[in-house]
């Protein structure tokens, strides 16, 4: 047996798990895991009663569950929305005016979101054009960022949307359908786009044959599209324009949805751009061609 060399194997072990102990007892700890409140969605509607409506909603893009309850039975030291109205995008504590708080409850987990309705009237004269929603004011929960609880959205913003697409008549080449558009937003919308003269500058629509409810599947094909003749109104907030169109069926194939997009061109800049779309389905009429009532 060689001894020395033996001995020198030993003291080299000794010494490795030596560093490796000390190495780990100095392993500096990460910093703490938290939530993160981030305001995601907000949009703004104002039906003809003269309330304004902002559905918000709010995610945790943290890493630990936040609890929206507080330490309180009650409703005090809930975590808040505040609702402010103001000159600008950007949330001046003094500045701008508080005009609603909503309390939120319960456990919000990673990557789980909730929504909120936040309902108010008030006088708007248009020195303060925007609404801001802050969550968290007041700092209830600790979190991994506490500079993103906020968003605006601006008060005289028209939104569009589809509240009816009606199959009316079908034959083995063609559809007619009526649908019903409405300014569901704060601020007027003027279908005639900024030129009143040029008729390709007004809002149009577009429609697609689907396999299934979803726009932009792979097997999507057009099913007719055009400008919106006039004369168009301009839309106040609550108001409604209804009007019928006609188009052929000829690549409609297995296809039996129809999609609606209205603005597809988005001529008009709205408050939520993703809810212009309405869904029909377009059925084979009986075997001998007839017009089908629907």
């Amino acid at each position: 047996m060689n001894y020395p060399k033996d001995a020198a194997r030993a003291s080299r072990t000794w010494l490795a798990l030596f560093f490796l102990v000390v190495g780990a007892c100095n392993v500096q700890a990460g910093p703490p895991l938290l939530p993160d409140l981030v305001v995601t969605e907000m949009f703004a509607s104002a039906p003809l009663d003269g309330e304004v409506s902002f559905n918000v909603k709010v995610e945790n893009a943290g890493e630990l569950a936040a609890n929206l309850d507080g330490t309180d039975p009650g409703p005090e030291d809930n975590v808040m929305f505040n609702g402010y109205l103001s000159a600008d995008t950007s949330l001046e504590s003094g500045t701008d005016t508080l005009i609603i708080s909503v309390p939120l409850s319960g456990m919000l987990n990673p990557d789980e979101s909730i929504r909120s309705e936040m309902m108010t009237t008030f006088v708007q004269d248009g020195s303060l054009p925007y609404f801001i929603v802050s969550v968290d004011s007041n700092d209830d929960v600790e979190e991994a960022e506490e500079d993103n609880n906020v968003r605006s959205t601006p008060l005289n913003a028209p939104d569009l949307i589809v509240t009816e697409l009606e199959i009316l008549l079908v034959t083995s080449t063609n559809y007619t359908a009526r649908y019903t558009i409405e300014n569901i937003g704060t601020g007027p919308a003027d279908l005639n786009g900024a030129d009143d003269i040029d008729v390709f500058d007004n809002i149009g629509y577009q429609n697609f044959f689907s396999e299934d409810e979803i726009l932009s599947s792979p097997g999507d094909v057009g099913a007719g599209g055009a400008f919106l003749f006039d004369p168009l109104p301009v839309l106040q907030p609550g108001e409604t324009l209804s009007r019928q169109i006609s188009a052929g069926r000829a690549n409609q194939g297995e296809r039996p949805f129809l999609i609606m997009l209205m603005d597809n061109s988005n001529k008009m800049e709205e408050a939520n751009e993703d809810n212009n779309m309405a869904i029909a389905i377009v059925e084979d009429p009986p075997p001998d061609g007839v017009w089908v009532l629907k």
